[in-house]
């Protein structure tokens, strides 16, 4: 009997370790063809098609079930399929059914690989009195609710596939290596190609642009969802990013080619007053931009690549003043229909400024300044008919006249022509600005007087046509009642001053030296309470200077008529202003040859005193 039993219970221990082999064997299987389904998956995404596979057509894992009790019943040995989930026979009485282990709907496989149903593999009948139990699968969260599978085994070819060969040591290495990481164990995003192509796009700029210096570093390369928590990306409702917004966040470095090439749906792009360097990205034309602003950085080269004409059709504001930019602009610059600013300042652009440029019927804002441009302003920039900003200053090796086709610009608001060699007189047409604000032509070669039509720019609050060659008399400005500053120094005005200047209730600033003016200062010289500095020194103004009562030129700093052939006494009312805001009061008071000085100027009154022309 004792024999019977032992040689019962070496054939038990047997079939339980085969039992167990059995499971394991399966339980490797499992994992084998998960594993392999998930890097088919992800290169499914891609432009060439994964050849099917027949033992990759299901992930999932089928139901357990418990078997019901037989007296004496023995479990089938079939081995189970690949793939399969091995199922142990039903117990017998008493025994409980298994509860059902489903795969998560993360392990699902793309539509463009079909699973079909899985076939269930059954035990046979168990002994009396056996009990059922699952099967035994791997646990796809490990456990803790987290994927344990790892996804990332063919990232870098994926990865290459798109963007080309990763070098090590390079920032593209740091953002895969970045990205294996992300990825790892998220069996949901390994199946998902546009969020491995747009995380890593982002991810090259971060590391390629200094991401661990910047100012504000919020979300970037966290596990939240760059569309809702990294600082500055702004994505649409398919959570494609269509916006960057770095300004002034410390980017140092180049902006990464794959930037572009990763993301193509951009409408915005502001990365200004950083320290980005190098050239404009190649790629830069894949994006539907519409704003693109490159400002205060360190960009070279040429800005006007080949790929930048592929946003010919949607670009509608350029800013890349302030870099180091070179070369010309190019004729086709008429391509950009729907432009409607151009900021290309402070940078060493060169050559004419192309006729073409006038075929820019969105152009609201052209700003050309502080470059190298020569050649004259061409006649037809008066074809901008939407123009409201006008600044092409510190061009200095610019020269020719103002183009009367200037008066066609009927929105214009500013018009900035200083330092830039021109010559000619100020066309009459200028009187059709009738928007016009700003006009700043200064330290030219002007000559002619200045168009008595400019009394009708009612809106002006700024003329500045200093350091010139204009003659004749000051215009009639005072209809202007906007008007804040007038300096028409250092010109060869001759006429008399006008009393109406000292009546505009808004004018701070009358710079009118150095000219040739005639007459005495009007008598209310003193009534305007806005004036604060007033400057007519080295004309040849005769008379007194007129007294002033209280408070009259209150807000008064600085009043300096030296080198006229004024005389007399500085009126008391004049003195009595030292006490609140003129800090400079500047007339003829010194003597000449032991004779009185030409104006007589009491004790602690006049700042500064000069050698004047001669009382008259």
């Amino acid at each position: 009997m004792k024999k019977t039993l032992l040689f019962l219970t070496l054939i038990y221990v047997c079939i339980g370790i085969g039992s167990s082999i059995e499971r394991n064997l399966s339980q490797q299987k499992l994992r084998s063809e998960h594993h392999a389904i998930t890097q088919r998956s992800l290169h499914g995404k891609g432009s060439s098609k994964t050849p099917k596979s027949k033992s990759s057509k299901s992930s999932k894992t089928p139901k357990s079930k418990g078997g019901k009790g037989g007296k004496g019943g023995k479990g089938s040995s079939k081995a189970p399929k690949a793939s399969k989930a091995n199922k142990r026979g039903k117990g017998g009485k008493g025994g409980t059914n298994a509860s059902s282990s489903k795969s998560p709907k993360s392990s699902k496989t793309p539509k463009s690989s079909k699973s079909p149903k899985s076939t269930k593999y059954h035990g046979g009948k168990g002994g009396k009195g056996g009990k059922g139990h699952n099967a035994p699968t791997p646990s796809p969260d490990g456990g803790n609710g987290k994927p344990t599978v790892d996804c990332t085994g063919n990232l870098r070819s994926i990865v290459e596939a798109i963007f080309g060969n990763i070098s090590s040591g390079t920032y593209q290495e740091d953002a895969l290596v970045w990205l294996q990481s992300d990825l790892k164990d998220n069996v949901v995003k390994c199946n998902d190609s546009s969020y491995i192509t747009q995380r890593y796009a982002l991810a090259t700029l971060h590391y390629s642009t200094g991401g661990s210096n910047w100012i504000n570093t919020n979300g970037w390369l966290g596990r939240g969802d760059e569309c809702d928590s990294w600082f500055g990306v702004i994505c649409d409702d398919n959570n494609q990013v269509t916006k960057l917004a770095l300004p002034t966040n410390n980017l140092t470095g180049i902006l990464p080619e794959e930037l572009f090439a990763g993301i193509t749906t951009f409408t915005s792009i502001e990365i200004f007053s950083n320290n980005l360097s190098g050239g404009i990205p190649s790629g830069i034309g894949n994006s539907p931009l519409r704003v693109l602003d490159i400002e205060k950085n360190n960009f070279s080269g040429n800005l006007f690549i080949e790929e930048i004409f592929d946003l010919s059709g949607s670009l509608e504001e350029l800013f890349a003043s302030f870099n180091g930019f070179t070369g010309s602009i190019p004729s086709r610059i008429s391509k950009f229909e729907n432009l409607k600013s151009l900021w290309l300042a402070r940078n060493e652009f060169s050559g004419a400024i192309p006729t073409q440029i006038g075929a820019l019927s969105s152009m609201e804002r052209l700003y050309l300044y502080g470059n190298k441009f020569d050649g004259q302003i061409p006649t037809e920039i008066g074809n901008l008919s939407k123009l409201r900003k006008l600044h092409l200053y510190s061009n200095t090796n610019m020269s020719g006249p103002i183009p009367a086709s200037i008066g066609n610009l009927g929105k214009l608001e500013d018009l900035e022509l200083d330092t830039m060699g021109l010559t000619g007189n100020i066309p009459d047409s200028i009187q059709n600005l009738s928007e016009l604000k700003t006009i700043r032509a200064f330290e030219n070669d002007l000559t002619g007087a200045i168009p008595a039509e400019i009394r009708k720019l009612k809106k002006l609050v700024t003329v500045e046509l200093h350091n010139n060659s204009l003659n004749g008399d000051i215009p009639d400005l005072s209809e202007s009642t906007n008007l804040k500053r007038l300096d028409l120094s250092s010109n060869e005005l001759n006429g008399q001053l006008d009393a109406k200047l000292f009546e505009m209730p808004n004018l701070r600033l009358l710079y009118l030296f150095e000219n040739k003016l005639i007459g005495g200062i009007p008598v209310n010289f003193g009534g305007s309470t806005s004036l604060r500095d007033i400057y007519l020194y080295d004309n040849l103004l005769t008379g007194e200077i007129p007294d002033v009562i209280d408070p009259s030129l209150s807000n008064l700093e600085e009043l300096i008529v030296s080198q006229n052939k004024i005389g007399g006494v500085v009126p008391s009312g004049i003195c009595g202003l030292r006490s609140t805001n003129l800090d400079t009061l500047r007339v003829d008071c010194t003597p000449l040859s032991g004779q009185p000085p030409q104006v007589v100027c009491a004790q602690n009154c006049c700042t500064s005193c000069r050698i004047g022309k001669g009382a008259a």
